[in-house]
């Protein structure tokens, strides 16, 4: 789980530094009732603010940085003797 974590905060990082090139247009966000660019430095400062935190993280995060951004979001195929099961926190 860590490791998708990591690689999807990647990809999303690397997303959003290409944005122009990816064709995105207009990211906005609302922080403390102002509204602003969702910009590459908000995104990263955003991970490692928020994500730094998990057990693991920091350290697979840097390892993950010296690699190329992968290039979905889609979680990993599970091996055919085990399943994911995600449970939602309310």
């Amino acid at each position: 789980m860590l490791k998708s974590l990591v690689g999807q905060a990647h990809t999303l990082w690397d997303s959003v530094k290409r944005r122009d090139k990816l064709g995105v247009l207009g990211p906005l966000c609302s922080h403390q009732g102002e509204q602003g660019e969702i910009t590459p430095d908000r995104v990263l400062h955003a991970i490692r603010s928020d994500l730094c935190s998990f057990s693991g993280f920091r350290a697979a995060w840097e390892d993950e940085l010296q690699q190329p951004a992968p290039t979905s979001y889609s979680w990993p195929a599970c091996p055919s003797s085990s399943r994911f099961v995600l449970i939602r926190k309310v």
